[in-house]
């Protein structure tokens, strides 16, 4: 996991401790960089050093979610679940990001959440 709050990545390495995971599986947490700007290739050297994922889940507002949609489709093996939340279904962003990730996730759908909130769920497309 990556979040650029060290206080929400101490959460995180405490809930993991509390609730381990099955044989096998695997979560690191890294600090971000605090400047968007950053995030991109912060994201493609993640994907480069440790990636391929599984799973990819980002919790952040819809325009930084187009931004990083290269990055985050990089990130992502062929098969890997998307989960996106911080989106809002009175906004349209759905259709939004139906735009940037389509061509790389399939399966995109949207599940509405309290309060206009919305999950943005897809899979990559194998290639």
């Amino acid at each position: 996991g990556v979040d650029v709050d060290p206080p929400s990545v101490a959460s995180a390495r405490r809930n993991l401790e509390m609730n381990p995971l099955p044989p096998g599986a695997r979560v690191e947490m890294f600090e971000g960089p605090e400047d968007f700007a950053d995030c991109p290739g912060f994201a493609g050297g993640m994907a480069s050093e440790h990636g391929p994922f599984d799973i990819v889940v980002a919790n952040i507002l819809r325009r930084p979610l187009v931004e990083l949609a290269p990055a985050l489709a990089a990130a992502a093996r062929p098969g890997a679940l998307l989960a996106m939340t911080g989106v809002r279904s009175d906004m349209g962003d759905f259709k939004i990001l139906q735009e940037a990730y389509g061509s790389a996730f399939e399966d995109l759908r949207e599940v509405l959440l309290e309060d206009n909130w919305l999950l943005v769920e897809g899979r990559r497309r194998q290639e």
